[in-house]
Order: C-alpha cells, then structure tokens, then sequence
C-alpha cells in the first residue's frame, strides 16, 4: 500500500516529467480520447448539443497543448482530465438527461432523475482538482495545505463559470434547445446541487493529497514556521 501512496501521492511530479516525445502513455491516452470524440460524433442524439457541448473540450486541449512545455503536468493529472473529458463526451453525445449510464443508476437507486449530470460534476471536482493542485502548488509556491484549499475554491469557480456559460447561452437559444442544454429536467436548483458535488470531489480529493502527504513523513502547515 505504502508504494501504491508513493506512487500517486503528487508529491515528486517534477521527476516524473517526460518529453512529449518519450511519453508515450501521454500519446496513447490523446490517441484514446481522438478515437472516442470520432466514435461519439458520428449521430449523436442532438447534433446540435454535441458540437456546443464540444467547445469547452476542445478549447481545454489546444490549451494544454500550448502550455505542455511552460506547466507539463504528470501523466496522473492528464488521465484524470482525459477522464472528465470522456465522460463529457459520452453526456454530450446522448444529452445528459438520456444517458443510458445514468438511466441505469436511476434505475439501480430506484430514483426518477438521471443523474449523469451529477455524476460528471462529481467525478470533475474529484479529478480536475488533481492537475489544478499540481499547476499551483509549484507555479505560485505556496504552501501545500494551501495549495489544496486553493484548488477547492477555483474549482468552485469553474463550476460556477461554466453554469454562468449555459445560463448566457440560454439567451440565444430555442425553447427546445434550452431544455436538452439546461438538463435541468425539472430540478429548479439544478445549478446549486451541481455545483455542491463539484465542491464536494474535490474537497475529498484534496483531503485525500493531504492524508497522502502526512503519510509520507511531510509536514503539513498553515503557515510558514520560522527556524529558531
């Protein structure tokens, strides 16, 4: 157990940093990714969902394409992004409110609501905040209990952000486009619950980096100690 904490502990990113050319796991899993948004665009239930709800994506990777050599993040970060990128893929191609995914745990739970959508916010915040804890832990140099508060806080705000996004783009869109984007299905606090599971995966992830790091004889501080 002690090597497996070691291991994904996001303590030594720095070492584990591999040349675009030399990492390979990093090219299979883009290869994987290019393969399913190819796969999932072909008739997706709402053809016009699947391309809007494809920007945010593709932004994300020309993104990370441009900043792979000033902040290249581990290969454990990038799967987690691959992760979230995937299952968003999968809510857009068939609507996030008929998922088959999500039916199935409705069912499952014995529940009415599919909650894909919920499922993704989730998974988001306990993932995302991963890369986000890397990015700033070692770019702003602050302290790691800090650096893991901080991840929580903007990941509230990408939440928030992109609930501000559909909320906007409901102003340019149909009646009927709006029902199939919103995904509310009829959940008037649909925003609110999303992001509370948001901030809830990565409270958990963070808790968990941190258990992590103690685990690892690191000592965790508030605030910078002075050496007597």
């Amino acid at each position: 157990m002690s090597k497996f904490m070691k291991k994904f502990s996001l303590l030594d990113t720095r070492k584990n940093q591999i040349p675009f050319k030399r990492n390979h796991f990093l090219h299979a899993m883009m290869t994987t990714y290019f393969i399913v948004f190819i796969i999932l665009s072909i008739k997706p239930v709402n053809t016009f969902e699947w391309w809007y709800e494809s920007i945010i994506p593709l932004f994300v990777i020309v993104m990370l394409g441009f900043l792979y050599t000033k902040n290249r993040l581990t290969n454990t970060a990038y799967f987690c992004i691959l992760t979230v990128l995937v299952l968003h893929a999968v809510g857009a191609h068939f609507t996030y409110a008929a998922c088959p995914i999500g039916a199935w745990i409705s069912r499952f739970l014995g529940m009415h609501r599919n909650h894909f959508d919920r499922v993704v916010n989730f998974v988001f915040g306990l993932l995302i905040s991963i890369p986000v804890l890397e990015s700033i832990y070692y770019r702003l140099r602050i302290r790691y209990i800090g650096a893991c508060m901080l991840s929580v806080i903007i990941i509230l705000a990408a939440a928030a952000l992109y609930e501000i996004f559909e909320l906007f783009s409901a102003m340019f869109l149909s009646e009927g486009r709006i029902e199939i984007f919103m995904g509310f299905q009829g959940d008037l606090w649909d925003c609110q619950k999303d992001m509370a599971l948001a901030i809830l995966g990565a409270f958990i992830s963070m808790c968990t980096c941190i258990i992590l790091r103690i685990n690892k004889n690191h000592k965790i501080y508030m605030v910078k100690c002075r050496k007597n």
